[in-house]
């Protein structure tokens, strides 16, 4: 069995980065990571991650703890102080918000140190079989913001990180909540886990070997199927050429690979039976990140967006950086519009109207016309000024007056959406 620095060497052996994080709740688990991976490069420069949940009272006190071990270990400490809705699912809640801050934290070729070992993987493959989301385990790495997440100790057990702990004289935190066993993951841990281990002691290796093989099969059918490539399309004649039951796995599959691993098998089945629905409805299925919706023969994955604000300032020529996108407006000699006052981007609220060749045209009809889904199509952009609606994006352009009063220019839109 590899040791924890060889571990945490293996896994960034070979691999370039800007800079090096690693996870710090001040449990033991990343105690002994961020221990170990100072040893192993003790000139490196090394950012610790803390995130204060603010769920415990002695929460302040870890972060305490957590800023003097940076301290005695020359790395940098970054704390994030989260302040969670007690509503819903407290757990998922705290974990989208705990990864968010690593994305955040992530630049561009950054990697990010998590602590989780063998014990954690069994858990997860466990919690996610009863919930009804199949053999899923946690991946070894995975893309994060505008960099990578390894997890260097998922093939090791707890006890040699438990062993390496305590032959360096490590200091941690214990959280009393994982004694807490209303909580699925603690109900796994503190009930039935060590009935389990106690009949079957090989079941964590187990249950990890069969994930990493059911992961192996998942990637040969994306690639038998071209569903590898697919990215955020998927043609609906690609599904309906299969019955509903290898239907419900190609989803999974192909959402997998979008980063979607929380969607259960009922829901994928309510939402294909959805999909046989008259065309004019607009089937739904909310995910974790973004949702799923249907158009025009297509099965889309519509990633989750921040919503813009109600008006955006424009100078032409001048480009603004939309949440969604990036508008330009530029000068042009052929097809383009004019402006009278203050240029400004908005968004659709209905019944807006654009005058073209001497007819008012509806925004609505344009958009559907030009092939904007519905769920875009109040994010469209649309620019106005002291005469009002003068463009629709880039897709159309109110009538320009001639003759040209004197100075008065032509200017025409790009519009890039991500």
């Amino acid at each position: 069995m590899a040791t924890v620095e060889e571990s945490i060497a293996a896994r960034l052996r070979g691999r370039e980065f800007s800079r090096l994080l690693v996870g710090y709740s001040g449990g033991l688990d990343s105690a002994v990571l961020l221990h170990a991976t100072r040893v192993i490069w003790p000139e490196l420069p090394l950012l610790a991650l803390h995130v204060n949940h603010g769920l415990q009272p002695k929460s302040r006190d870890w972060e305490d703890h957590c800023a003097d071990v940076c301290k005695k270990l020359k790395v940098e400490l970054i704390t994030c102080q989260l302040q969670l809705d007690a509503k819903g699912n407290l757990e998922a809640t705290a974990r989208t918000a705990r990864y968010k801050f690593f994305s955040d934290q992530l630049e561009h070729r950054g990697v990010l140190l998590l602590a989780h070992h063998r014990n954690d993987q069994a858990e997860t493959v466990l919690l996610r079989l009863f919930q009804g989301r199949g053999l899923i385990a946690m991946p070894r790495e995975r893309a994060l913001g505008s960099g990578v997440l390894l997890r260097p100790f998922l093939k090791l057990p707890r006890e040699v990180l438990e062993e390496y702990a305590h032959s360096h004289n490590l200091s941690w935190v214990e959280d009393p909540s994982n004694r807490d066993t209303s909580l699925d993951r603690n109900y796994l841990r503190q009930r039935v886990l060590p009935e389990i281990r106690e009949r079957w002691p090989a079941v964590d290796m187990v249950l990890s070997d069969v994930a990493t093989r059911h992961r192996q099969l998942d990637v040969a059918l994306g690639v038998l199927t071209g569903l590898d490539g697919a990215g955020l399309e998927l043609p609906l004649a690609a599904l309906a050429q299969h019955p509903v039951a290898v239907q419900v796995e190609l989803l999974r599959v192909w959402l997998g690979g979008l980063g979607e691993h929380r969607v259960t098998f009922k829901a994928l089945r309510n939402f294909l039976h959805q999909l046989g629905s008259a065309l004019h409805r607009q089937p739904r299925l909310d995910l974790q990140s973004g949702m799923l919706r249907r158009f025009r023969g297509v099965l889309c994955y519509v990633p989750e967006w921040v919503m813009p604000e109600a008006e955006y300032p424009l100078i032409a020529p001048g480009s603004v950086t939309l949440p969604h996108g990036e508008l330009r407006v530029l000068a042009t000699e052929k097809r383009g519009f004019s402006v009278n006052g203050e240029l400004r981007i908005v968004f659709r609220h209905g019944g807006e109207q654009i005058l073209v060749r001497g007819t008012h045209r509806s925004v609505k009809k344009v958009l559907q016309n030009e092939g904007v889904p519905p769920w875009l199509r109040g994010r469209y952009p649309l620019l106005v000024d002291d005469d009002g609606l003068a463009a629709v994006g880039n897709l159309l352009y109110r009538d320009v007056g001639l003759p040209l009063r004197a100075g008065e220019r032509v200017w025409r839109v790009e519009w890039t959406s991500h």
